[in-house]
């Protein structure tokens, strides 16, 4: 069913008066009707750049079936606003379905709510209580998620690829993870940074200097059948510091055991090991042999 539009006739006073008309004007000349009837009715059909404001002594509803659509065109911005002026109340906007009037909350809390739980005062809630949860969609193939706090730094991306960062807005292609700065893991592991190196024929990598935690290395290019033979240590690393080695290429590695000297790396079951592409591997440090350990790739 099509939308209609409402439209105001245009006034027209009569020529006789409010005892006596004439009949042939819209406007009967009665300031009380003028004042209170129809300057208000123009003020509701008023052109771009005015707007009126209703004031309701009690709850309104508007019912019916289809899209219901509030429409504008402005350079500026356009949009509905809902507001409770009590510093302790709250404001809602309730979507619901064939099983509840509610079921979809947007809620804003007062200055002076009393906190509950996810319900904080001055701050934001969105929930749902329907058991299908919330899907957060963007559809464009180009469509990512951005995350923002303490103002307009944005935190965390959710890349189109699937990838997420953290602290950066790089994709992190097949690695899937990127994170600036440190991150704590759930047991514990706390990585002070990340370095990218590349890998051509025979290599022998080393730790940058300054680096005495844990620590994430990305392997981000690899040619010339790559072979990482040793590893050499800055200095300074202690027994079960760990090392994650990841390989975001698309060719294996191979991983030379027990080298000759003392940068040689130390593989499972005394024998090479691989870092099979797109993959990663852990490392441990061996304080009593100052070497780094392969753990099982």
């Amino acid at each position: 069913m099509a939308a209609s539009t409402l439209t105001r006739a245009t006034w027209t006073n009569d020529t006789g008066s409010a005892a006596s008309p004439n009949g042939d004007g819209t406007l009967i000349n009665n300031t009380r009707l003028q004042n209170d009837v129809y300057a208000p009715t123009d003020q509701l059909f008023a052109g771009a750049g005015a707007y009126t404001t209703f004031t309701f002594g009690g709850l309104v509803a508007a019912e019916g079936t289809g899209v219901h659509t509030f429409n504008g065109s402005t350079s500026g911005s356009h949009g509905i606003r809902l507001r409770n002026s009590s510093s302790t109340g709250g404001c809602f906007v309730g979507i619901g379905n064939n099983t509840a009037v509610d079921r979809l909350y947007l809620e804003m809390f007062g200055a002076s709510f009393a906190t509950s739980g996810r319900s904080i005062a001055d701050g934001a809630l969105i929930e749902c209580l329907g058991a299908g949860g919330i899907s957060y969609a963007a559809n464009n193939a180009a469509g990512m998620h951005r995350w923002y706090s303490g103002g307009t730094t944005e935190r965390m991306r959710l890349h189109a690829s699937g990838g997420v960062s953290i602290g950066n807005t790089t994709d992190p292609g097949a690695s899937r993870l990127s994170v600036s700065g440190q991150f704590l893991t759930g047991n514990g592991l706390n990585f002070g940074s990340s370095e990218d190196v590349s890998v051509s024929g025979t290599t022998d990598l080393s730790l940058p200097s300054g680096h005495t935690g844990n620590f994430v290395l990305r392997i981000t290019t690899a040619a010339s059948t790559p072979v990482i033979r040793t590893l050499t240590d800055a200095g300074g690393h202690v027994e079960g510091t760990m090392l994650l080695l990841v390989n975001q290429t698309a060719t294996d590695i191979p991983l030379t055991h027990d080298f000759g000297n003392t940068s040689s790396l130390l593989c499972p079951n005394s024998a090479d090991a691989t870092l099979r592409k797109t993959g990663a591997v852990w490392l441990r440090y061996d304080g009593t042999t100052t070497r780094w350990r392969v753990l099982q790739p």
